[in-house]
């Protein structure tokens, strides 16, 4: 996987906001309007379904290989797009529990601690709300200086079945260090695709899980060794592959490796 260490140190000056947020006093108060305050949305409303690997009954063998490599590959892959979810509900965080002020249309929650303002930000923009958080002034710890940077874009529709969010690091919000958003069509229905992007090499990684009542693929670049890899399991036939590079294998519904061809794979 690729190393992102200014992505972790970005993430770590948003920790340290975090906490300035929630040690502060502020006595910011909701303007007078009738306008009401939007709701804090669940950021990562949609998972990899890995039921189908959890409920498998194999062993650590030679003949179960190929599935338990599966397992393995779809357990890493929930847990990367979860891990980076995660990462919009921190941000929803800095407006929990506090009252906002609503001025032109937005809504604003500001806080200010020794010379460094954060700011979020929530607009209705009819489809449904977009969020922003900046940083302005300096960082008492590291001393680094913010000029109303953006770190965070996103936007929610009103029925939480779509949206996005674009996290940024250094001190440009022209292109995405990562970029994560969903689809949501049904229970049994939905995507979600993350993209990562090395700011220094330029390189992107990318991992798409797509679900379609039974069938299930996880798709990705750049990780696991920058191979390109495709996870497909039809829950319904209990069958599936693994497919690295153009080599694929296959397991049937006992979980054993088993040729392809057998199974038109």
């Amino acid at each position: 996987m690729l190393q992102i260490d200014s992505f972790r140190q970005f993430t770590l000056s948003l920790l340290f906001g975090f906490i300035l947020l929630f040690s502060a006093c502020s006595d910011d108060t909701v303007s007078d309007t009738e306008v009401e305050e939007p709701e804090l949305p669940e950021t990562s409303p949609v998972e990899v379904d890995v039921s189908y690997y959890e409920d498998a009954n194999t062993e650590p063998t030679e003949e179960y290989q190929t599935f338990n490599m599966a397992d393995a590959y779809a357990q890493s892959s929930n847990g990367v797009l979860s891990s980076y979810a995660g990462l919009g509900q921190f941000y929803m965080g800095f407006g929990s529990g506090e009252d906002g002020e609503y001025s032109n249309g937005v809504w604003t929650w500001e806080y200010t601690v020794d010379g460094l303002t954060v700011r979020m930000t929530a607009e209705d923009t009819g489809p449904g709300i977009e969020w922003n958080l900046f940083f302005d002034g300096t960082d008492p710890e590291t001393g680094q200086t913010w000029d109303n940077q953006r770190f965070m874009y996103g936007f929610i529709d009103h029925d939480n079945e779509s949206g996005e969010w674009s996290f940024y690091a250094g001190n440009s919000d022209l292109e995405p260090a990562l970029f994560y958003e969903w689809e949501y069509f049904s229970e049994s229905d939905y995507m979600i695709e993350f993209t990562l992007q090395e700011g220094d090499s330029g390189e992107t990684s990318q991992l798409t899980y797509l679900r379609e009542g039974a069938i299930n693929t996880i798709e990705s670049s750049g990780f696991y060794g920058n191979s390109n890899t495709v996870l497909y399991w039809n829950t319904d036939a209990g069958t599936g592959y693994l497919d690295e590079n153009g080599d694929r294998m296959c397991w049937n519904a006992q979980f054993l490796n088993t040729s392809c061809t057998e199974l038109g794979y």
